[in-house]
């Protein structure tokens, strides 16, 4: 890398970088946590569990314990509702306008105005 497109520090941060004496010496502890009795017990019985779990699977006799059952396949009709549903569309296009007469609006306003320069 040429010196051009290295990064620049300061000459404070240099310093500190480089300084390594008064750093404290630090000893990590690897703690290995050894499994309880208990975990142990659940474990040997969840292993178990697995084990006859797979032997029942595959020790299953499907011509000894199936029967042949025909499947029906029934038509299910919609109802009422869903039919007036899917009908709305059309009957709104067919609808005869004719038939209605014209009617003025009247608007009723039941709320009072006061004037507030009473």
């Amino acid at each position: 890398m040429s010196e051009s497109k290295t990064p620049k520090m300061s000459e404070e941060m240099q310093t500190e970088v480089t300084k390594r004496g008064e750093l404290k010496h630090v000893e990590t502890l690897e703690k290995n946590v050894l499994p309880t009795k208990q975990d142990l017990e659940d474990e040997r019985k969840h292993q178990a569990f697995k084990n006859d779990v797979v032997k029942d699977i595959d020790g299953f006799d499907k011509n000894l314990n199936l029967r042949h059952v025909k499947a029906t396949e029934r038509d299910v009709l919609p109802s009422s509702y869903d039919i007036s549903i899917e009908k709305t569309p059309q009957l709104i296009t067919e609808f005869d306008k004719k038939g209605l007469r014209h009617v003025e609006p009247n608007v009723k306003n039941s709320v009072e105005v006061f004037d507030e320069k009473q």
